[in-house]
């Protein structure tokens, strides 16, 4: 997946989705090795928390940039250290554009 990021992104924000019961540090560091093979560490910002991730995107993003927001897709819920959290990317999305 990070491969593939950077080789089609202009930016990337690497970040947290479900980690059921996985260490979400080492999630994110398979997929920085996949962003450095695909040469993409210059253009990639690591934010742990979701939701500040895509605040980030929004908050850099000019007129004319598309943010791809992947990952979650149609999930309402995340599970995390075994736990189901509510969550839907849509809805935070709509919550950081209207804020």
């Amino acid at each position: 997946m990070g491969e593939i990021a950077a080789k089609l992104a202009d930016r990337i924000f690497l970040t947290d989705e479900e980690s059921y019961n996985e260490d979400p540090e080492q999630i994110r560091a398979q997929i920085f090795e996949g962003i450095e093979k695909g040469k993409g560490q210059v253009r990639t910002t690591e934010v742990a928390d979701r939701r500040e991730a895509i605040k980030k995107a929004i908050e850099v993003a000019k007129k004319g940039d598309t943010i791809l927001v992947t990952g979650m897709g149609h999930e309402v819920y995340r599970i995390v250290n075994g736990e189901r959290l509510p969550w839907n990317d849509e809805q935070v999305v709509r919550e950081l554009l209207e804020s």
